[in-house]
């Protein structure tokens, strides 16, 4: 195997077991933020501003890891690889009782190999990608989002409840008009300086407030004429993970 080749394995290598980290910094998303949810109550009334912070971060981070994840699967279907570093016995027995039952089995992995070889060199084209897209840089970058964005929120919500109590139906309209362009103006001009990219600001802003308007008014009733106020904050930033997901494949 020449130089060359050596480095492509390596670099296919690290690229497959990017999947196998991403399901595990998911699995440990999710754990931080059910810790923070059960109790949630108690940790927003010891410290007003630690916990929304803490809070954005932790739901910013997993709408990130979700994000990086569909893209590696769309981009590098390898799904064998993954299942057999998750579960190495399972594979294993496979693996064994396929040799057992098949007399042909060393053409047919020879073939195999040929087939892998032939695949990832179709693959080629989306490494960059991969690369680009799945990096703690990106994690970094949406984590210090999410607790900008986690702070104003609850800065904000609790403005509209103290300032309109009773008052559900101004508290929406407030919402959706001046909170929710604010805060694609604020995410906007985030990633522009992160990125060093100011090019094309209004049109982004005008996007991004187009799409979000498919979720946040649903989410702004639901929060102001159903929740109770200590919920409505935690019940935004789970609904920020889904539309993260949406901004972190817009940014990508």
């Amino acid at each position: 195997m020449s130089d060359l080749e050596k480095q492509q394995q390596e670099k296919k290598d690290e690229i497959d077991t990017q999947g196998e980290k991403l399901i595990y910094a998911i699995a440990l998303e999710i754990f931080c933020i059910s810790l923070i949810y059960t109790h949630y109550p108690m940790l927003d009334f010891k410290n007003k501003y630690l916990t929304p912070l803490i809070t954005g971060t932790l739901t910013s981070l997993l709408g990130q890891s979700i994000t990086q994840f569909c893209i590696w699967v769309k981009c590098n279907d390898n799904w064998s690889f993954l299942l057999s570093r998750l579960f190495p016995k399972i594979s294993n027995d496979n693996s064994n009782s396929k040799s057992c039952n098949n007399g042909n089995g060393n053409d047919k992995d020879n073939n195999n190999d040929n087939d892998n070889d032939n695949n990832y060199r179709d693959k080629q084209s989306h490494l960059h990608v991969i690369e680009r897209v799945i990096s703690a840089e990106e994690h970094f970058k949406f984590g210090c989002w999410g607790a900008l964005s986690g702070l104003c929120t609850s800065i904000w919500i609790d403005f509209l409840l103290t300032s309109f109590p009773e008052r559900p139906l101004i508290c929406v309209l407030l919402d959706q008009t001046i909170g929710n362009i604010t805060m694609q103006i604020i995410y906007v001009v985030f990633v522009g300086i992160w990125d060093g990219n100011y090019n094309g600001w209004i049109h982004l802003i005008w996007k991004l407030t187009k799409v979000s308007y498919l979720i946040w008014p649903w989410v702004s009733v639901l929060s102001f004429t159903v929740l109770n106020s200590e919920w409505i904050f935690p019940f935004n930033c789970l609904v920020g993970t889904a539309f993260g997901v949406i901004l972190g494949f817009h940014n990508n």
